[in-house]
């Protein structure tokens, strides 16, 4: 391949174009641009060759750049594993089959829309009553989040921290060591519960009036929940109402709050 870059031999001035180099120049740089021109013109860098023919008024094509778009073939076995697959949806069993079949997540899709497969999205799984006692208990033991999600799935049971946070506003139980029994918010809790960054709500302090009293560092700050409330109520524009936790967002404008609850059948089973 010829190089790219050639010295240009000091002191030396540039000679002018021939009539033959204009030649090459209009009959190859239309068709392939300056690389093509480039080993044609020994004494020519890429630069003067972009240059001249910019003077001569040539155009050089428009790139394009590869496409290696790799194709993927499908058989009846191929077929069969992924209408079964598609029968007996489970969690992550779209990534599963990818690695199983070796082919993209895309290519699955598409080939189960041109086989009549009617691709319904997952939902989560419904709060089981004794998921309820087990959050209801541990609460009651002064468990965090984690330890909530631990207990859960000691039992057989599989939650994130969020959905358990959220589940607990629904049933109406509190953490011991809850913001909602302090008054006072971290911004990281702020963060979860909002459903942004912490760096957001840092912002909303530094620069949108959020009142908040510092506890060393940025992240150790503590908002009070009536201040919280007041904020929220005249920032709305500022909070994105599609990411908060909205159980706890409803308690914060009406302020309800959240009363330790132990269901009934918690106690009676206690009293038993």
């Amino acid at each position: 391949m010829v190089a790219m870059v050639r010295l240009k031999d000091q002191g030396r001035k540039r000679p002018a174009w021939t009539t033959a180099e204009e030649r090459i120049l209009t009959q190859h740089y239309p068709v392939g641009g300056a690389q093509e021109c480039f080993s044609r013109l020994p004494k020519r860098t890429i630069n003067a060759i972009r240059s001249h023919a910019n003077t001569l008024g040539l155009s050089a094509p428009p790139y394009k750049p590869p496409t290696k778009r790799r194709q993927y073939v499908f058989d009846s076995a191929t077929d069969h594993a992924i209408r079964l697959a598609f029968e007996n949806q489970k969690p992550g069993f779209l990534l599963a089959l990818s690695q199983k079949l070796d082919r993209g997540e895309h290519a699955i899709k598409r080939r189960a829309a041109e086989l009549g497969i009617v691709i319904v999205p997952l939902r989560s799984k419904t709060w089981t009553q004794e998921e309820d006692k087990l959050l209801a208990a541990g609460a009651e033991q002064g468990m965090t989040l984690t330890g909530l999600a631990g207990l859960l799935k000691r039992n057989g049971f599989t939650r994130s921290s969020p959905a358990i946070r959220s589940r607990l506003f629904r049933i109406e139980v509190a953490l011991s060591h809850d913001s909602e029994a302090t008054g006072q918010y971290y911004v990281t809790q702020l963060a979860t519960l909002f459903g942004v960054n912490w760096a957001t709500v840092k912002k909303w302090i530094s620069r949108l009036g959020l009142p908040a009293e510092q506890k060393g560092d940025h992240v150790g700050w503590q908002v009070r929940r009536r201040d919280l409330r007041l904020w929220v109520m005249e920032n709305l524009a500022a909070i994105n109402f599609h990411t908060l936790d909205k159980f706890w967002f409803a308690s914060l404008l009406f302020d309800t709050g959240i009363k330790r609850h132990i269901p009934r059948n918690l106690n009676s089973r206690r009293s038993s």
